[in-house]
């Protein structure tokens, strides 16, 4: 097994899992970006500053 290419050590089942899971971790950041840029833009205020 140690040279079985690694196409074939991994089952199609994981590598579908993989793929779906990094495509739901990129929408996540992407969503999380928005905010946060929303946020920047329209000044939200500093939730550490004291008023």
């Amino acid at each position: 097994m140690a040279t079985e290419p690694l196409s074939r050590a991994v089952p199609n089942e994981v590598r579908d899992f993989a793929d779906r899971s990094v495509e739901q971790a990129r929408k996540a950041f992407g969503s999380f970006m928005g905010v946060v840029n929303a946020a920047i833009e329209g000044g939200a205020p500093n939730p550490t500053a004291s008023s």
